[in-house]
């Protein structure tokens, strides 16, 4: 029997402990956020708790706590705990709760715009600071007034999302003093001749939020028109100093002779200043630097003296003759040709500085030259030779046919004058 008792005893024990140590849900009551200038947000919370439980547990706003208190309906304090963003408060018999404390987490900056974002179980009065504008809300407010100067916002329970600035902007003779000055910086720049016509649909776009009383997104799409209208001039004025070092270094190129790349710098300068005057000037900036970096890389073009010219005319001349004495055919007389290159590169642009320079060469040589001519005029190796002359071939500019057992690399009658 006693034992019995005993065991009844611990059991309602053991049941008290578990019930004591459970803790309760709670009641919030009322939610104050009160946000400064610097966007630390003041958290003011009240909550109704029961008092037969000994402890409640309450999740905070944020992440980071600053000055953190907590005290009952009396202002006296209690104790608590903090593990991460839940507080555990030791009631000690009280009904009510309240928590306050400050808090970065809340806010965020961008540009000039302030955003406050929380997610609140309970109605809640937002306090925004003093000079405080709303650009905009994610839902519909209880109410929005005016206290001490300050511009207070009731939200309904859930996600809240306030978007606002903080400063004398928004009103309308402010936001025409700064459509007038975007306008006169604009004005200046056209007069350079530059084209800044995104920044001007830019302030077209300001002007009419102006006209429909939206101040603030005037402001902001002008002072956005003004800096894209500085940065267009800018990138202006560097693409234009890359062009005209791109002209100097191809004209002292010309001057010492270095042909070898210079044309594809001359096409790359010609498309840089044919993007500058359509306005697109990064693209004229990009193109010029690498016109000057291939006129500046450019090198002189390998030419015989005239009398190994003549020497080279002559044993030619013998081993024709040799020939065609040994096989009894004529020697092979080259035609003589002109080349069409200006049609060979429009209709090719995309072939390689070797493959143009090779072209030029059978250019000046009427239009045809022996694969061995052709090796040894670039002092290439026998494979990178034919692997160029079946590019070319691939190409459909040249056709290749054996003259006395050699091959002789002939410009197509296509691009032939």
């Amino acid at each position: 029997m006693k034992k019995a008792f005993a065991l009844s005893i611990v059991l309602i024990l053991a049941f008290s402990l578990s019930f004591t140590a459970r803790a309760q849900p709670v009641f919030p009551r009322s939610l104050i956020f009160t946000i400064y200038e610097d966007g630390a947000v003041f958290v003011d919370y009240e909550l109704d708790v029961d008092p037969t439980y000994p402890s409640v547990n309450v999740t905070l706003f944020g992440y980071t706590f600053e000055n953190l208190m907590v005290v009952d309906g009396e202002g006296l304090p209690l104790t608590f705990s903090l593990s991460n963003n839940t507080v555990t408060v030791n009631t000690l018999g009280s009904s009510t709760v309240r928590i306050s404390y400050t808090t970065l987490d809340l806010t965020s900056k961008f540009g000039r715009y302030w955003s406050f974002n929380v997610s609140v179980p309970v109605t809640s009065v937002i306090v925004l600071p003093e000079r405080a504008s709303i650009i905009s809300l994610n839902k519909v407010p209880d109410s929005i007034e005016s206290r001490g100067g300050k511009t207070v916002v009731t939200m309904p329970s859930g996600d809240i999302e306030i978007t606002y600035v903080v400063g004398i902007v928004g009103t309308k003779e402010h936001a025409q003093v700064v459509l007038n000055d975007v306008e006169e910086v604009i004005g200046e720049i056209k007069s350079l001749g530059v084209i800044v016509s995104d920044a001007e649909d830019l302030l077209l776009k300001a002007k009419d939020a102006f006209n429909n009383g939206n101040y603030v997104l005037a402001e902001d799409l002008a002072s956005q028109a003004k800096d894209l209208a500085v940065q267009i001039n800018q990138t202006a004025f560097q693409a234009k100093e890359a062009i005209d070092e791109a002209d100097r270094a191809i004209a002292e190129a010309e001057e010492e002779g270095r042909e070898v790349g210079l044309s594809e710098a001359r096409d790359l300068l010609d498309q840089a200043k044919e993007s500058y005057g359509k306005g697109n000037y990064q693209s004229a900036l990009n193109l010029a630097v690498q016109a000057k970096d291939l006129a500046e890389g450019a090198k002189p073009s390998a030419k015989f003296p005239y009398i190994w010219i003549l020497a080279l005319v002559i044993v030619v001349a013998l081993v024709g003759l040799i020939a065609y004495k040994a096989k009894g055919k004529g020697a092979y007389e080259k035609e003589a040709r002109e080349v069409d290159l200006g049609k060979i590169f429009k209709e090719r642009p995309y072939l390689k500085l070797e493959d143009k320079e090779v072209l030029r060469f059978l250019a000046e040589s009427g239009g045809e030259a022996f694969e061995s001519e052709i090796r040894e005029r670039f002092q290439l190796p026998r494979t990178t030779t034919w692997r160029l002359i079946k590019r070319l071939e691939k190409e459909g500019i040249i056709e290749v046919r054996k003259v006395g057992g050699r091959n002789l690399v002939k410009i197509r009658s296509d691009f032939v004058k």
